[in-house]
């Protein structure tokens, strides 16, 4: 008990910790979300952009390979000398705009295992303004050191926030080793793009040395203002000028001056050389050293077009004068009709005293006074929640402590921590109705409140965030018991949960009835199934991956197809799936002489020059996927519309756990195969949600199987007759994968977390073995029926749950349980789910190797 009170001690002082820092500082609203990928991983960031100082083969580990968690070809780049000290060898990362990079993360060479390649130390270099510009080194300004931590070993993605914020258009990655080590990097950046133009700015002399003044840029353009001394400038002798240069000729309409004090008395603006100069005067504001104010000048309201690529600000003030940002406004000029006559007259000054014209507000951000008692408030909170906690403890331990007399409890305890006995774990319910699952002792796993979610490595120089990306991981050879890692408290909780089918004496897979069409009695029920679900099929009866709603930083350049087949290395075997617009074939395409199973998809002769536009939208889809865990396309030809897409010749996983369904699987195997399952599915899944795409069939029968335990998420079930009895044909003619969709997909629209809950019914097939369908005691209608009344009454504080697996660990069960929520909002996010997984085996392997 009294490490639960510590924890929650903790966590409020680091609460308060951090709420002190950002009542300090504030990010400019345009900057509270600039941490999204720029595009290495998902393709924005085109090969042409990508340039080296050398490789070692330009064809296998060229820099076109630094992609993180992508396997293309060699699966990195890979300089062709050693790295050392005195060394100079980089990968060359062309923007094509400025942007501000917040964070960089590196990944070895996996190779697919066979990769032992990676930095352990790398340095940051940029350039704002044209190629013949110095380069840059980014160094931390809390250390002023410029060498980063890279990473441990060839598959862990490693994400490193910078101190502060690089403002670049073009980014050089330095390997760097104090001994000499062949390196091989895989490289993603997050940022944002910034529109303000500033390439930098030179000022008077400051007070205080400005630390992350790089040159060009410092305090005055980074995106933070702040009342503490580390994000303002001060001057003490008037008058102060600031000089702006910019990318380009810019039409500039309004200035944002953020201050901490307001005593200046006016400022001059000249825009170039343009004789034409703004005066500005500012009116006396009370203010503290509590509070950030912003000057807001219209340009508009000085009656002419102001267009330049520098601008210069003179302050002119009696005490000291205190910034921390100044912004602009402004689009390139040549977006602008530049027709405007401007009023050239020598040495003429605008002035403007009018008050009205004026726009002064203030930011207040946290007087001491609020801050006081808004600590004290939290302090208060915090032991309430305490004495809470504690009273709740007691009481369970009484309990549990009773309860112990009437039940043995069967768990085996090794290496201090306290592992699951699959033999034990049953679930009692009654027919196959909903009910509730109660808790058996016998499978009670205590779990450790910890969050390990994050890890924190205590750097010198950066802030260590272990980011879910997914990365490469060893395949499963150990037969060494999973350690069982406390899963992130903010992801699942144990409870009572409402379940279905509690009953595992049911029908297989294939034994289900294929005639599913539901004629309604309802009549309120059954207009909906007019209406609702909307899927884009394909023209071979697959499910497309629909675009979600696009991020504001998603910048997507022109896609690249994959390369015209070689009809020469293609054999087509046998037809497997027909529709009214194409035909599937399975066959053999041959790829650096091997021979890979491949599925060809054709448009019919007869519908080649109707169905043309709507094949380039699909295979513009299918084009953007590249990830180690989803099927890719080999070759494509245009001219008579037909592609070839990867398959297995193993099948899929279903039919995998159909296979070994009759073999006695050791336990421990068993678990840790199904957690790399586990894993790289929502490794794909998570890839899917970076490219703002939703999959829409998730399901075993759509993850192909090869001979190493990997698997590959693909799109195909819904065409092939083999699975067939698995969709639910609605009276409209829809085949809807009704027993794994999430039920806002099946009623509304699909989100990303839609996903989520079709990945969850997806694990507990694996941890079924695949004997059942979902929902196996009710029929597609009653299912059908219980989905929508949910829905129309509003039940969303409920989870609409498949039972316990007899084999499936109770906190891999909870997980499930939390992504099963009816409200999509509330389940848990495939970035972490995938963290999670990917510490299950990180824990595993560590536990083999000691």
């Amino acid at each position: 008990m009294y490490s639960y009170l510590s924890m929650m001690i903790s966590i409020c002082l680091l609460f308060l910790i951090s709420l002190v820092d950002v009542s300090s500082n504030l990010l400019l609203p345009e900057y509270e979300h600039c941490d999204a990928p720029l595009g290495m991983e998902s393709g924005s960031i085109t090969d042409n952009d990508l340039t080296a100082s050398s490789t070692h083969d330009v064809s296998s580990v060229g820099p076109q390979m630094a992609r993180i968690r992508t396997e293309i070809e060699g699966g990195a780049w890979c300089p062709d000398k050693p790295i050392g000290v005195n060394s100079y060898e980089y990968l060359e990362i062309e923007l094509r705009q400025l942007f501000f990079i917040k964070a960089v993360e590196t990944q070895g060479r996996f190779g697919n295992g066979q990769g032992k390649e990676y930095a352990e130390y790398y340095q940051i270099q940029y350039q704002r303004d044209n190629k013949s510009s110095d380069w840059i080194t980014y160094h931390s300004k809390i250390t002023n050191k410029t060498i980063i931590n890279g990473n441990i070993n060839t598959y862990l993605a490693e994400k490193r926030l910078l101190s502060s914020p690089i403002l670049a258009k073009r980014i050089r990655i330095v390997p760097y080793s104090q001994r000499w080590r062949t390196v091989c990097m895989r490289i993603e950046l997050y940022g944002c793009p910034y529109y303000g133009g500033v390439i930098s700015y030179k000022t008077s002399p400051t007070s205080d040395k400005d630390i992350t003044y790089d040159g060009g840029i410092g305090k005055l353009v980074d995106g933070i203002i702040g009342s503490i001394d580390n994000y303002w400038l001060d001057w003490n002798r008037s008058p102060v000028s600031i000089e702006f240069h910019f990318d380009m000729s810019r039409h500039f309409k309004t200035i944002h001056i953020y201050t901490m004090n307001n005593k200046y008395e006016f400022i001059q603006i000249k825009f170039d050389d343009n004789p034409l100069t703004i005066k500005h005067y500012a009116s006396p504001i009370e203010s503290s050293l509590s509070t950030v104010f912003v000057d807001t000048i219209q340009l508009i309201n000085y009656g002419n077009m102001f267009i330049g690529k520098r601008i210069e600000i003179l302050f002119e003030f009696n005490n000291a004068l205190v910034l921390t940002e100044i912004t602009f406004d402004n689009e390139p000029a040549i977006l602008v009709n530049t027709t405007t006559e401007i009023n050239n007259t020598t040495n003429c000054s605008i002035v403007n005293n009018n008050n009205s014209t004026y726009e002064s507000t203030s930011l207040t951000i946290f007087t001491f006074e609020w801050l006081t008692i808004l600590i004290g408030s939290i302090l208060s909170f915090c032991l309430i929640l305490l004495l809470i906690f504690g009273f709740y403890r007691l009481r369970r331990y009484r309990h549990h402590h009773h309860h112990h007399h009437h039940h043995s409890h069967h768990r085996l305890r090794q290496n201090g921590n306290l592992y699951y006995k699959s033999s034990q774990m049953t679930t009692t319910t009654s027919g196959s109705c909903v009910s509730t699952s109660s808790e058996q002792d016998g499978s009670t796993i205590p779990i450790n409140k910890t969050n390990h979610l994050f890890i924190s490595n205590n750097y010198d120089d950066v802030t260590s965030e272990q980011q879910s990306m997914g990365s490469y991981i060893y395949p499963i050879t150990s037969t060494t018991s999973l350690l069982q890692t406390s899963p992130p408290s903010s992801l699942f909780k144990s409870e009572q949960y409402a379940v279905i089918d509690g009953n595992y004496s049911c029908s297989t897979y294939k034994q289900w009835p294929t005639n599913n069409t539901f004629h309604y009695a309802s009549s309120d029920i059954g207009q909906i199934d007019k209406t609702y679900y909307n899927q884009r099929i394909s023209l071979f009866n697959c499910i497309i991956p629909q675009e979600s709603i696009s991020s504001k930083y998603n910048h997507h350049s022109s896609t690249k197809y994959p390369a015209d087949v070689d009809k020469t290395k293609l054999l087509v075997s046998r037809k497997i799936s027909e529709t009214k617009n194409g035909e599937i074939y399975y066959g053999k395409y041959f790829i650096d002489n091997k021979s890979e199973c491949v599925l060809i998809k054709i448009i019919k002769t007869n519908l080649i020059n109707t169905s043309r536009q709507t094949f380039l939208n699909e295979l513009e889809i299918l084009s953007r996927l590249n990830h180690i865990n989803i099927s890719c396309l080999y070759a494509v030809q245009i001219d008579l519309l037909y592609l070839v897409q990867e398959h297995s010749q193993f099948g899929t996983l279903q039919d995998y756990f159909h296979k070994i369904s009759n073999q006695q699987t050791n336990d421990s195997t068993f678990q840790k195969m199904n957690i790399y399952f586990a894993y790289q599915l929502a490794n794909a899944l998570q890839y899917l949600s970076h490219l703002n795409l939703i999959h829409c069939d998730v399901a075993t029968r759509n993850c192909l199987f090869y001979s190493d335990y990997m698997i590959k998420l693909t799109d195909c079930a819904m065409a092939i007759s083999q699975y067939e009895h698995e969709y639910w044909l609605t009276t409209n003619g829809q085949l809807i994968p009704l027993r794994w969709i999430a039920p806002e997909a099946l009623t509304t629209n699909p989100t990303i977390k839609s996903d989520v809950y079709s990945f969850a019914v997806t694990l507990w097939e694996i941890w079924s073995r695949c004997l059942c369908l979902p929902y196996v005691s009710l029929t597609n209608e009653e299912l059908y029926q219980r989905i929508i009344l949910q829905q129309l009454e509003n039940k969303d504080d409920v989870s609409f749950n498949l039972s316990l697996p007899p084999d499936c660990p109770k906190e891999i069960y909870d997980l499930l349980c939390e992504c099963w929520h009816i409200d999509g909002t509330k389940r848990p996010n495939i970035a972490d789910i995938a963290l999670y997984f990917r510490r299950h085996i990180d824990s595993s392997r560590l536990n083999t190797i000691s």
